[in-house]
C-alpha cells in the first residue's frame, strides 16, 4: 500500500506517469483496466489516463472513450452530481436488459471483452472532477465490505490530482510571466553574486549578439579583462548603481544600471541568494517603467504608479496621496509593500532601481 501511495503522489507531482499508480490499483483489485476520467465543470470529458493488462487494450479504450463513447457513458447521467466517495456499480444501475441495448456496452465494452465496471469520484471542484473507474471483473472488484478502506486510496488520489491541477495553474502563470518578461523592450540580465548569468530576456540576448563591449566568458559577465581587482571593481560599481563599458570611438560608453537584490526579493527568491539586476534601459516612459516593475518585482498597478510618482516625478508621499485622492496611510502601506517586494530599504536605493528599469 505504501508503494501505491508513493506512486500516486509522484504522479501528482509530475515525476512519473499516472499509469504506474493505476497499474498498482489494477493489481490490488484484480481488474483488467483502471482509468481516471477528468471532467470539466459542465461534466464534459477532458481526458483520461488508463492502465490495462495489455498496451493495445489501454490504447483502444483511451482513444475510443475520448473520441466517441464518453457521449454514451450511462454513469454520467446517474452520478453527475454525486459526492466524492459514493460508489457506482454498473450492475446496480444498468440491468441486463439495459446493457443489452446500450451503445456503450454493446459497441464499446463488449468488443474489447470488458465486463461491468465500478467507480467513484475521487476529486470534485467547480472546475474539474476526477472519476476513478475499474473495468473487467467477474466478481466484485472492490467488495462492499472493503469499500470503506478503499476510500483512503481515493483520498490520496484526490489530493494528488488537486496538487497536479495547482501545479499546472502555477506553471501557466510562470509561462505567462516569462513571455511578458521576454517582451519587455529593455535588456534585462539577472546575475548572481559572482556575475554568473542566470536569466536574460530577448532584448538582452539581442544586445549580447550585437554589442562587443558586453562580454560573457563561460557564462560569467566580464566588465573588463580579468584582473585581481575585478571583483572589487564590480562590487564598487554595484554600490554606485551603474557601470560604463568602453566602446570604440566614436561610440559613447554602454551604460548598464546595476541594482543589488536581496535574497528575500521577489526576483531572488527562486534562487535563494542575493542577485544583481543589470539593465540597459535607455529612455523609457513611466508606463514602461511601471510595466517592468510589475513583471520583475510583482508590484500591483497601484504600487508601480506610486513607485514612479515618488522616484521619477519626485513627489513626496503626502503629495502622492493628494494627487491620487487617497490617505497618507494608504501610500505608506503601499511603500512598505514596495520595499518588501523589491528588497530595498532606503528611498535612494529605490530611486536607483526605478530609474534603471
Amino acid at each position: 500500500m505504501q508503494a501505491l501511495i508513493e506512486n500516486i503522489y509522484a504522479a501528482g507531482m509530475g515525476e512519473q506517469p499516472w499509469r504506474c499508480a493505476l497499474d498498482r490499483i489494477r493489481a490490488l483489485t484484480g481488474t483488467r483496466l483502471v482509468a481516471i476520467v477528468t471532467l470539466d465543470g459542465a461534466g464534459q470529458t477532458l481526458a483520461s489516463d488508463v492502465a490495462a493488462d495489455d498496451d493495445e487494450l489501454a490504447g483502444k479504450i483511451q482513444q475510443g472513450y475520448n473520441d466517441e463513447f464518453h457521449r454514451y457513458d450511462p454513469s454520467r447521467a446517474v452520478a453527475a452530481e454525486w459526492d466524492v466517495g459514493r460508489w457506482y456499480d454498473d450492475r446496480q444501475w444498468n440491468r441486463d436488459r439495459q446493457r443489452s441495448h446500450s451503445i456503450y456496452h454493446q459497441e464499446f465494452l463488449r468488443p474489447l471483452d470488458l465486463g461491468y465496471w465500478e467507480g467513484t469520484f475521487v476529486s470534485r471542484t467547480t472546475r474539474l472532477s476526477h472519476f476513478l473507474s475499474l473495468h473487467g471483473g467477474t466478481d466484485d472488484m472492490v467488495s462492499t465490505s472493503s469499500r470503506g478502506s478503499f476510500q483512503s486510496i481515493g483520498t490520496h488520489l484526490g489530493r494528488a490530482l488537486r496538487l497536479q491541477a495547482q501545479l499546472a495553474s502555477s506553471q501557466q502563470q510562470v509561462n505567462h510571466v516569462e513571455s511578458v518578461f521576454d517582451a519587455l523592450g529593455c535588456a534585462i540580465f539577472v546575475l548572481d553574486d559572482s556575475r554568473r548569468l542566470l536569466r536574460a530576456n530577448s532584448a538582452a540576448s539581442r544586445l549580447m549578439a550585437r554589442e562587443t563591449a558586453l562580454r560573457f566568458v563561460n557564462g560569467r559577465f566580464e566588465p573588463s579583462p580579468p584582473s585581481p581587482s575585478t571583483a572589487r571593481e564590480w562590487h564598487e560599481a554595484c554600490r554606485q548603481g551603474a557601470i560604463a563599458l568602453r566602446r570604440p570611438a566614436p561610440h559613447s560608453p554602454l551604460v548598464l544600471r546595476l541594482t543589488p537584490l536581496s535574497a528575500s526579493s521577489a526576483v531572488a527568491k527562486d534562487w535563494q541568494r542575493p542577485l544583481t539586476l543589470m539593465v540597459a534601459s535607455g529612455d523609457r516612459s513611466m508606463a514602461e517603467q511601471q510595466s517592468s516593475l510589475r513583471i520583475v518585482f510583482g508590484l500591483t498597478q497601484a504600487e508601480s504608479e506610486v513607485c514612479t510618482s515618488i522616484c521619477v516625478q519626485g513627489l513626496t508621499p503626502q503629495a502622492c496621496a493628494e494627487s491620487r485622492g487617497v490617505s497618507i496611510g494608504t501610500i505608506r502601506s503601499q511603500i512598505k509593500s514596495i520595499h518588501l517586494k523589491t528588497g530595498v530599504t532606503r528611498l535612494a536605493e529605490l530611486v536607483r532601481l526605478v530609474t534603471g528599469m
